[in-house]
């Protein structure tokens, strides 16, 4: 958004056997002790949304006190620094909310279980909700095969538009298939005194990563064991967007540009972003005037995408009790509350298809396109260190995007730290 791992261990009740004639029937032990759950502390108003999220939790397992602990940060590798951080210091933790940037990270420390057992045990009562998820959004939870949580909501990447204006330049809606040729001759119609048609944005998940999957090519294998910022399609996804500031100065200057501003202000026509900006939005009633469509087509037309979920540390001394949460988190009346209300807007994509579709969804015109995007998705690039790779690419994002550096040399630059940085983790 997107907008951030084995040990089986004995339950904590005796179990009780009930008799009937018959049959015997096996009554699950009540579940009781503190866990802690560990969330991105990235602004005032989130323990508040977690307090309310967990009430209903709180009230049908009242054996169970969950411990709330924020970890600050101003994106998911900076999250992750701090939870890392905690961990060494000693701190126990039982569940974490992360997200896809992080999972693999995690994992391959063997820091969080992965909960296949548990699924196995439990299948009954979650396959309703396998039923109701796509198998991509599954899969963005997996590692090595292995599952590590159940997708609780989700980002992509779309291009948000202006339909005003769209209309004052004479061009239509985007289509679907739209290409990044489209796309420039958009941006270059919609360009004008005042407004700029696109902004470019010096970021890893939004600003950058979109663009390499529509050229065919990404920084890293499939695999995470080769990192690929050398790769021809690279430069020439990082030298277009370098392009739309400086050649054909369709967009301001990536540094601190406010991009929800400025689009809401009338100063630009394009950007892009997942389902997050809605909170922005939604905060003046009046404000009507924006559609979203896929991203633009190079080579190939891709979405990313990113899921957050709720790992369980193999530290934790009450699994059971954090496996209730983790399955709580998977039901509809919860996830319902990802969908958002005009009075509590909420930015993420509820993980349920169900809700994902529903009318409920439609502040946003083509809502649809979100789930649908999914047939042609890849999740975002999240090798172990994830953090030190997104610090690493942006340094030289930020280079290149103000012509201090040639694309070329930067790229070769960075596929030499992001090779050391594989090495090392």
């Amino acid at each position: 958004m997107f907008r951030r791992q084995n040990l089986f261990f004995p339950l904590l009740a005796l179990t009780l056997f009930l008799f009937v004639p018959g049959a015997i029937v096996v009554a699950a032990p009540e579940v009781k002790g503190t866990i802690t759950f560990v969330f991105w502390d990235y602004g005032p108003e989130v323990q508040a949304g977690w307090d309310t999220t967990l009430v209903n939790f709180k009230s049908e397992n009242p054996g169970v006190k969950v411990d709330l602990v924020g970890a600050q940060g101003n994106s998911w590798g900076e999250y992750l620094d701090k939870v890392a951080t905690m961990i060494a210091g000693g701190k126990r933790l039982d569940t974490i909310w992360l997200a896809t940037e992080g999972i693999r990270q995690l994992a391959i420390k063997g820091l969080i279980r992965p909960v296949d057992d548990l699924i196995a045990r439990d299948k009954a009562e979650l396959q309703e909700y396998f039923d109701d998820v796509a198998p991509s959004l599954i899969n963005g939870t997996k590692v090595n095969g292995k599952l590590y949580g159940f997708p609780y909501s989700w980002n992509n990447m779309v291009v948000w538009y202006r339909p005003g204006h769209l209309k004052a330049a004479g061009l239509a809606a985007p289509k679907p298939n739209w290409t990044r040729d489209d796309f420039l001759r958009y941006a270059q119609k919609l360009t004008k005194e005042n407004v700029y048609g696109y902004a470019v944005e010096n970021a890893f998940f939004v600003g950058t990563i979109p663009w390499l999957f529509a050229n065919g090519t990404s920084l890293f294998n499939e695999s995470f064991t080769k990192a690929t910022a050398d790769d021809p399609k690279v430069a020439e996804a990082m030298q277009f967007l370098v392009d739309l500031v400086h050649k054909y100065k369709v967009s301001p200057d990536p540094a601190g540009v406010s991009t929800f501003n400025m689009f809401q202000a009338g100063q630009l026509s394009m950007f892009g972003a997942g389902r997050w900006p809605i909170l922005t939005f939604s905060r003046d009633p009046s404000f009507k005037d924006f559609d979203v469509q896929l991203w633009p087509k190079a080579q190939t037309q891709v979405t990313e995408y990113g899921v957050d979920n709720f790992p369980i540390f193999t530290s934790s001394k009450n699994v059971e009790a954090a496996w209730k949460l983790v399955k709580f988190m998977t039901r509809k009346d919860v996830q319902s509350q990802m969908v958002g209300t005009a009075e509590r807007p909420v930015g993420n994509i509820p993980a349920r298809r169900s809700l994902a579709i529903s009318r409920d969804m439609a502040s946003i015109p083509n809502y649809k396109v979100f789930y649908a995007s999914l047939d042609n998705a890849k999740s975002v690039p999240a090798p172990p260190g994830f953090n030190k790779v997104e610090s690493i690419w942006l340094r030289y994002v930020t280079q290149m995007t103000a012509n201090e550096m040639p694309v070329k040399e930067a790229l070769s630059k960075a596929q030499a730290e992001l090779t050391q940085m594989l090495a090392e983790n």
